[in-house]
């Protein structure tokens, strides 16, 4: 009597799916191994072997395989083929994360760079002294990651982080590094499309994690430290409550009612379907105690600036950290 075969979680990856395909060919074509081997010219415990799980079949092998349980011989080559693709993909190392330094300290690069290179899955690929030499040398190296000095000789690391995320593509993730935390600092930064805000005091497995987690796409930066920022610098129309009831979406929409934006335009923009924005529009209009949206829109521009930087500083965290 045949010994079962050993139990396969096709999730498990491209092995353990392939070999459970084809034992589910061979089961619903009602033919045994012993079977299988007269017909296709191999043991019955080299084709049982293709369907263990512990490696792919060769061609040879998948063919003698598929022919004795009637299947689709070239159908299962394609499979073969794509099940190698994602086992090469599986095992390929992935890339380091590609690091730049810019800080006008040597000592301060030096010590980051140690630190940074100690581990197996960063590298340092570049450092900068100044803004000059940074926008130089950053676009040449194209790193995944820029640790910027908030303080340099001729700038700062915000103007570095602005530039280098509009003129490359893509941008890299820059983490603001300082000596002391200020919100005018933060706020900055984040408007700069900065992914974190680092102080030089934080230990050196934070930094290492903070390098991690802004490489992945995330951000350090959270919703409600922003709106905290928000309210802390007073960015929405002063001394106004109406405002700050608003939600972001109404901020956004109130925004760009006061660029002339038509219901149609602003669904457009936004990706939502026009009657959202309509209900919208009258959320916010009640709030705000106005019955016409030219109202609205004469009140956003009162304060302009104020209010672009609000809905800049939340949209920002939220295309950092969607959840």
């Amino acid at each position: 009597m045949a010994r079962p075969e050993k139990p396969l979680d096709p999730r498990d990856g491209p092995v353990a799916e392939f070999a459970t395909g084809l034992r589910e060919l061979r089961a619903g074509s009602g033919t045994t191994y012993r079977e299988m081997a007269g017909k296709a010219g191999y043991s019955p415990a080299v084709l049982s072997q293709a369907a263990s799980g512990q490696a792919l079949p060769t061609p040879a092998v998948l063919r003698a395989f598929v022919q004795a349980c009637g299947g689709d011989v070239a159908a299962w080559e394609r499979r073969l083929l794509a099940a190698r693709s994602q086992l090469d993909d599986k095992e390929k190392p992935r890339p380091p994360t590609t690091v730049f330094l810019v800080d006008d300290h040597e000592l301060v690069r030096r010590g980051l760079r140690q630190l940074l290179e100690v581990e197996s899955d960063i590298e340092v690929v570049g450092e900068a002294a100044t803004v000059t030499q940074a926008l130089a040398r950053i676009p040449a190296v194209r790193p995944t990651v820029v640790i910027l000095d908030l303080r340099l000789p001729d700038g700062d690391g915000v103007s570095v982080c602005r530039a280098i995320r509009s003129a490359m593509t893509p941008p890299p993730a820059c983490l603001i590094l300082t000596s002391f935390s200020d919100d005018e600092a933060l706020f900055g930064a984040i408007m700069a499309g900065a992914s974190g805000y680092v102080l030089k005091q934080t230990s050196g497995g934070d930094l290492v994690s903070a390098v991690r987690t802004v490489a992945s796409g995330r951000s350090l930066l959270d919703l409600a430290s922003a709106r905290d920022l928000v309210d802390r610098l007073d960015l929405g129309p002063r001394g106004d409550h109406r405002y700050a009831s608003l939600t972001e979406q109404e901020r956004k929409i109130l925004d760009l009612v006061a660029k002339g934006l038509t219901n149609r335009q602003i669904a457009g923009y936004l990706y939502v379907a026009e009657k959202t924005v309509k209900n919208h529009v009258s959320s916010l209009l009640r709030k705000l105690g106005f019955e016409r949206r030219t109202e609205a829109a004469v009140y956003a521009a009162s304060a302009p600036t104020g209010m672009a930087h609000a809905s800049r500083v939340l949209e920002l965290l939220r295309k950092h950290d969607p959840a």
